[in-house]
């Protein structure tokens, strides 16, 4: 799994640290670390999944997780200080089960509240808040997705697979559109990143494209 190697760093304005970095444990725990790597005890959680993949949400201090059999949590972390010591712990919000499909791969667009899932040639959406699935739709990739990533700058969701392939795709209320199709010689899966000009990729062959 995936995860079994994940680190998210994320931050919290209420927190001492400038960063607090995220890990899985037994493939179903969360442990941290502040930004000395000194552990924090409080946030080590038993998610009762087995993580495939995990996504951050800076304006609602929100961790989303991806388990097996297509379960996915919520969990907000809340942190409350005082002049001698901070204390935080993390509340379950919403959990959800709508599809067996395991979901490998997490993104978020926080403006427009959406939380995308990726399994097989599959994209899932649910609404950041309370876990109401909002689309499903195909991507139409001849082989996995095996990555996803948002543009809050352009308003697209990006996505690759093993068949060399990486879209573009616009999110509407009802459906999403191709915008673009990149083809590439397939390599295997590729990682995906995007900036504000361009798209950066690198993939099993220790190659970085942009």
């Amino acid at each position: 799994h995936e995860a079994l190697s994940n680190v998210i760093p994320i931050y919290h304005p209420n927190f001492p640290s400038k960063a607090i970095f995220i890990m899985v444990r037994d493939r179903r725990n969360l442990m941290a670390w502040d930004d000395i790597l000194a552990q924090i005890p409080p946030l080590e959680f038993d998610t009762s999944l087995v993580i495939l993949s995990m996504a951050w949400s800076p304006q609602r201090n929100t961790l989303y997780i991806a388990g097996n059999f297509g379960w996915i949590r919520s969990l907000e972390l809340q942190i409350k200080t005082s002049i001698s010591s901070s204390a935080c712990e993390w509340v379950p919000k919403w959990t959800k089960h709508d599809s067996g499909q395991w979901m490998s791969l997490l993104t978020i667009d926080d403006a427009r509240d959406m939380l995308f899932g990726a399994s097989g040639e599959d994209v899932y959406i649910w609404n950041l808040d309370d876990g109401q699935l909002l689309m499903k739709f195909n991507t139409n990739h001849s082989m996995q997705i095996s990555s996803i990533c948002y543009s809050s700058e352009h308003l697209l969701l990006f996505t690759s697979s093993s068949d060399g392939s990486i879209k573009s795709w616009r999110i509407n209320d009802k459906e999403a559109s191709n915008v673009q199709t990149l083809k590439q010689t397939p390599l295997g899966p590729f990682l995906i990143v995007i900036d504000s000009r361009s798209i950066i990729c690198i993939s099993h062959e220790r190659i970085l494209r942009r």
